[in-house]
């Protein structure tokens, strides 16, 4: 039934929205690459030792988010957003040091993923847009012990062209940040990644 009412939902919206205008449903997508800076440290005590863990990756990323909702007043569109920032270099440096002695590790890859709610605002007839987003945001390495759960947000400033009645094509800035404090294993991560993304939107 929800799925239904979403359909619905979907041609309606279109069904009434006018050409080269920002009304009825939202739909974009955001690809690209960029930066990031991603630090992970935290100790504990086991057995009367001090067990200490770090890892740091500052290297190129990829990021793709997809926004999905509809327009409550002219150029102005509330969404869900889903979003991914990955490190798309090298690998990320773990360090280890329990009972006096170091260990280095490597982590393969880190995902960092937002689930959250936002809102995009077109400045017409230019197509400018400004975009922010804030929501869950999950923190992976490969291992359980090196994943955990916070908080994120993004924000994006932008410029479109129509190519078609409804779908608009153009590039965005985005800054992502996101933060996980002793949650569901010992430390602190934060990671933030400046982007340069090409957009499409249907609106």
């Amino acid at each position: 039934m929800k799925k239904i009412s979403f359909v619905l939902f979907v041609l309606v919206s279109i069904a009434f929205s006018a050409p080269y205008t920002h009304d009825g449903f939202f739909l974009s997508m955001h690809l690209g690459y960029g930066y990031h800076d991603f630090s992970y440290s935290g100790s504990e005590l086991e057995d009367g030792e001090t067990l200490k863990l770090g890892a740091e990756s500052q290297t190129v990323s990829s990021e793709f988010d997809i926004k999905i909702g509809g327009t409550i007043v002219q150029n102005l569109a509330l969404h869900a957003t889903l979003l991914s920032v990955v490190n798309a270099g090298s690998d990320v440096d773990v360090t280890m040091e329990y009972s006096g002695e170091k260990l280095s590790l490597i982590a393969r890859d880190l995902y960092m993923l937002i689930i959250g709610v936002g809102a995009t605002y077109y400045l017409s007839p230019l197509n400018i847009f400004f975009s922010g987003s804030f929501g869950i945001a999950e923190f992976d390495m490969g291992d359980s012990e090196m994943s955990k759960t916070g908080t994120g947000f993004q924000l994006a400033l932008g410029k479109e062209w129509w190519v078609s009645a409804e779908w608009g094509l153009g590039v965005t800035a985005a800054f992502t940040y996101a933060k996980a404090d002793e949650l569901n294993s010992i430390g602190d991560m934060s990671e933030y990644a400046v982007n340069i993304m090409f957009t499409s939107t249907f609106h």
